[in-house]
């Protein structure tokens, strides 16, 4: 059975913090900014940007109306055949993706971002409250000449330029930047990196504050050495 533009559009537009815009000449579904759903010209196909097993496990499932969503030598999704298409899989696969995209975006509240780490922190549950300010702790301890900020809406600590961010999603906290330049933590935070190298620490699993220690001391050292050979450079 046919699937309409219409059912899918009020279906991805009923799921939260959803909008949909132009995207160069195509339409699109959005959460938070990032987008899961493009809609080319015509109304009859669908793009749907899945994660890599998801979209593997649909393509095998459903080839009568599915197809390999190429983007250069990627493929970031599926296309959707409308005409051709089951309103359940279509909408089951709308869903997976906007998980997947809600869970890569940060929390935003309504209005301008706060001015300080309090400020972020306050503005959520009690659960992930107390989850914030342990983590919190964990770099001003790592880090106890650090100065608190917020970068990019974020909660961040610097000395000599940033040492590190993190933020609370729907179901993780993250932490930026990537982890590099010492193979035996980069090794050891290897089962919470996302695909750019960001760390997603489950909130239904304890934080492991060791592991964000570590990284916050290797992030002073780093960036207390870029500033040497600043200071160095300066002095010739």
């Amino acid at each position: 059975m046919a699937v309409s533009l219409n059912t899918i559009r009020k279906f991805a537009l009923g799921l939260p913090d959803t909008t949909e815009a132009p995207h160069h000449d195509f339409g699109s579904f959005r959460v938070r900014g990032k987008i899961f759903v493009t809609i080319p010209p015509g109304g009859d196909l669908l793009h749907i940007f899945l994660p890599g097993q998801d979209r593997e496990l649909a393509l095998a499932a459903h080839p009568d109306f599915l197809e390999p969503l190429h983007w250069g030598a990627k493929v970031p999704g599926v296309r959707v055949r409308l005409p051709l298409a089951r309103a359940a899989i279509v909408k089951q696969l709308v869903r997976t993706a906007y998980d997947f995209k809600s869970a890569s975006v940060p929390i935003r509240r309504p209005g301008p971002g706060p001015d300080t780490i309090d400020g972020y922190i306050e503005a959520f549950p009690p659960s992930v409250q107390a989850i914030l300010q342990s983590v919190r702790q964990t770099v001003r301890s790592a880090a106890p000449q650090a100065e608190e900020t917020i970068s990019y809406r974020m909660p961040a600590f610097k000395q000599h330029g940033i040492l590190v961010c993190f933020a609370a999603f729907n179901h993780h906290i993250g932490l930026y930047p990537p982890v590099s330049g010492d193979p035996a933590l980069e090794a050891a935070a290897a089962p919470w990196a996302g695909e750019k190298g960001n760390l997603r620490f489950p909130l239904k699993e304890p934080m492991p504050l060791a592991l964000i220690e570590r990284i916050t001391r290797l992030r002073v050292a780093q960036n207390e050495a870029k500033a040497s050979r600043r200071r160095g450079a300066k002095a010739r």
